[in-house]
């Protein structure tokens, strides 16, 4: 038993096609790889069919996506399809593990129960407090959540181990479930898959990066504020913003534009790829921007975006929410208050009328992402924490 490899099958969440989720798992992957953890493979389910023709990511041993959507029979036909490829995926000759990012709700808890009766040991990965969630899309998002917070308070039956992204949550899941073992990992960078830039000064005009949901946590009303009020001072600059809402914040967000007379300075980019992205943040931007809210939701969790943001070494504007002091000062980051337009708009001054400076607090936040964010600092003590979860 000793000598058998780890096989880790990722579940549900895709690790090929996706946003900060995707990367998170990424991450993980690579350097899993990289610590010659063993085989590595991926459950996806997904509303409608993503990857063209399904094919294998080349990261992965086993990679099968499966749409419980849009159709009823689709969704009776992932039911058996998903239980079906657990059961394929696992191996006989190593050690199984399902990691599984996500919520397991009403659509997916009797997979894990499935995947523990195959023999799978199960560590999920805590990046989200539900409780602290007061507004809901739709009645079917509703739904989805106050299930998972139902399963949530159960958790300890359907896992091993968990992973947690903040110490919000970390101090919440030992409290509730004091017998299971608690890994942190934070957000993390792959510090060899993002492209170096030139150090250089901001240029002019002035290029403000925004990536992210367009929905009300994320706080882009403010950044638009504050960009509306710099362009009423004279200042000189564009805005590329990237991401996806749904219709009615993609809506709010237009008239936001319109409102503060943005039309031309606004950029947005839809939904980028992997490449295009890192091609942005590395050649495109000047600054980079995370405006979360002080919302107890924003609090809890953490903004994956922000050890990318930081490891370019460019300036970040970034707001001071849950564990975002713990790791930067103002030597790393130019920090505002949440929801603040008017420290928005000082920050952003201050990125323009001081170009040096601005360059060392880039450089400065890069090196803090080393120091706290790099993946690689993670990759030995959480391959340790999934055989130690297998071998329980």
């Amino acid at each position: 038993m000793e000598n058998k490899k780890m096989n880790i099958v990722f579940f549900p969440h895709s690790v090929n096609y996706g946003l900060a989720g995707t990367n998170r798992l990424q991450n993980i992957i690579y350097f899993l790889k990289k610590e010659g953890a063993g085989t590595v493979a991926n459950i996806a389910l997904v509303d409608e069919p993503i990857v063209p023709g399904n094919e294998n990511p080349p990261f992965l041993t086993d990679y099968k996506e499966i749409a419980y959507g849009p159709s009823v029979f689709n969704f009776l036909k992932h039911i058996f399809q998903t239980g079906f490829h657990l059961y394929k995926f696992r191996k006989k000759d190593s050690r199984n593990l399902i990691y599984f990012y996500g919520e397991v709700d009403i659509k997916n808890f009797f997979f894990v129960t499935w995947g523990r009766m195959l023999g799978y040991r199960v560590v999920i990965d805590i990046v989200e407090d539900l409780e602290a969630i007061q507004k809901f899309k739709s009645f079917k998002n509703k739904l989805k959540y106050k299930s998972a917070i139902f399963f949530r308070k159960r958790l300890d039956r359907y896992a091993d181990g968990f992973t947690v992204v903040s110490s919000h949550l970390e101090k919440k899941i030992r409290l509730n479930f004091p017998d299971r073992p608690v890994f942190f990992l934070p957000v993390t960078i792959n510090k060899y898959l993002l492209d170096d830039h030139p150090d250089g000064r901001p240029a002019k005009p002035l290029t403000i990066f925004y990536s992210g949901s367009f929905n009300e946590k994320d706080g882009l009303p403010y950044l638009l504020g504050a960009a509306g009020e710099l362009k009423q001072a004279g200042y000189a600059f564009r805005i590329l913003l990237s991401g996806k809402g749904t219709d009615a914040e993609m809506q709010a967000f237009r008239e936001i534009v319109q409102r503060a007379g943005l039309e031309e300075q606004v950029r947005y980019l839809g939904f980028l790829d992997r490449d295009e992205y890192i091609r942005i943040l590395s050649s495109a931007a000047d600054v980079l921007c995370m405006t979360r809210i002080n919302s107890a939701y924003a609090n809890a969790g953490f903004p994956f975006k922000l050890g990318e943001f930081l490891a370019t070494g460019k300036p970040v504007i970034a707001s001071t929410v849950g564990d975002v002091p713990k790791y930067l000062s103002a030597d790393d980051a130019y920090l505002v208050a949440p929801e603040s337009i008017a420290e928005i708009r000082a920050a952003l001054i201050a990125i323009v009328s001081d170009p040096k400076k601005a360059v060392q607090v880039g450089l400065n936040g890069k090196r803090a992402a080393m120091k706290y964010f790099d993946h690689e600092n993670y990759a030995g003590p959480l391959k340790e924490f999934f055989e130690k979860q297998i071998n329980s």
